[in-house]
């Protein structure tokens, strides 16, 4: 059995506040063809993890994205070509995603991305993400990002379930970009 899709829209992130603890406060929106989701308060901790009003469905767009805004993501990190560095991934997630500078032209980093998670219990599941991001190590933000996913939930003794997904992104336009 199989199932396509090939949604395409616009995510919208609004910087509302960096506080000091370095967690970064966005409200995000998604509009797409297929999936549309209203602005959401998200929190951006330092590692990663996204926070937000549990009874809300952050859409996989933004789910995908919001952490490579994260203000730890090259916090104290060495960025040249074949650096490397792990983090461990949000509970009840257990597993690493593994970052790799592949190129650095200037201030734009190529980082390729590799990840590996599984959650246990009832829904739970195995992933394996692989992918690539043209990250602006100046103002730390992805300029563009393209990652493929494969999903594995084993739904009885018979029945095994893998989606794969293919997300790509590229910035359109940055309000904390230099006007030139």
């Amino acid at each position: 059995r199989g199932f396509g899709s090939n949604d395409r829209g616009t995510l919208q992130i609004d910087v509302v506040a960096a506080p000091a603890d370095g967690t970064l406060v966005v409200d995000v929106s998604y509009d797409g063809r297929e999936v549309k989701q209203p602005a959401l308060r998200v929190a951006i901790f330092p590692d990663g993890v996204l926070t937000y009003d549990p009874k809300r469905m952050l859409s996989a767009q933004a789910r995908n994205l919001l952490p490579l805004l994260s203000r730890g993501m090259l916090a104290d990190r060495d960025v040249s070509p074949g650096s490397s560095w792990t983090t461990p991934l949000a509970k009840p997630a257990k597993g690493m995603t593994t970052y790799r500078v592949t190129h650095l032209d200037d201030k734009r980093a190529t980082i390729q991305i590799a990840a590996d998670l599984t959650v246990a219990g009832p829904g739970g599941y195995d992933e394996h993400d692989d992918g690539t991001t043209t990250y602006d190590t100046g103002v730390l933000c992805p300029l563009a990002y393209d990652v493929r996913q494969r999903v594995r939930r084993q739904l009885s003794a018979e029945r095994l379930e893998s989606t794969d997904a293919h997300v790509t992104a590229t910035l359109v336009s940055d309000s904390f970009a230099k006007k030139t």
